[in-house]
């Protein structure tokens, strides 16, 4: 019984590390995502007079989604995230 009662607590433990794992990589996917935006939409805010990038709204939408991201299936966190990447 200890034996598969340890299995069991490796598993868990494994599959806590690959979900805290794709949520790093969404979140360092959703970073790359938005200065690429930046970049590529410089003459538009040029001429428009906007800042270039996200805005702080969405900024401290991420950090918050991100940081309560244990909190949440993964499946919810991913879609809020994929939703913030401006396009």
């Amino acid at each position: 019984m200890d034996l598969l009662r340890e299995f069991w607590r490796q598993d868990y433990r494994r599959r806590e590390d690959e979900r805290r794992a794709l949520r790093e990589e969404a979140h360092q996917r959703l970073q790359r995502q938005w200065m690429t935006w930046a970049v590529n939409h410089q003459e538009y805010a040029e001429r428009t007079g906007r800042p270039i990038g996200p805005t702080k709204s969405q900024i401290k939408l991420q950090e918050i989604i991100f940081d309560n991201s244990d909190k949440m299936p993964e499946g919810l966190y991913k879609e809020l995230m994929d939703a913030l990447v401006l396009k």
